[in-house]
């Protein structure tokens, strides 16, 4: 990624890349909290006010959850897609040389 011509794509993609660490990384705290909600269901108390939020909480996120793998598949796609072609070319000057 060291070519002129492809470093401020390089750099907006490593930023995307950041970003979608740092949305992973709180994605999970958002599971473990969830998980760690769970006990709300399988405690044996009738608590339908909570096993309601908890039942609509885990449609929510399996649906953000859902949407992030997609975007990030996307990204993922066109991330590779930028490096094969930085790697052709180069391939090609090399060639040249």
């Amino acid at each position: 990624m060291i070519n002129p011509n492809y470093f401020e794509d390089s750099k907006q993609l490593v930023e995307r890349l950041n970003k979608f660490q740092e949305d992973t990384n709180q994605l999970i705290e958002v599971v473990k909290a969830h998980r760690n909600s769970l006990q709300i269901l399988i405690d044996g108390i009738n608590q339908l006010e909570e096993e309601t939020a908890y039942k609509k909480e885990h449609k929510e996120l399996a649906l953000k959850l859902s949407e992030f793998k997609q975007t990030y598949h996307t990204f993922k796609t066109s991330f590779f897609e930028h490096i094969k072609t930085i790697m052709k070319e180069e391939k090609q000057q090399r060639l040249l040389d």
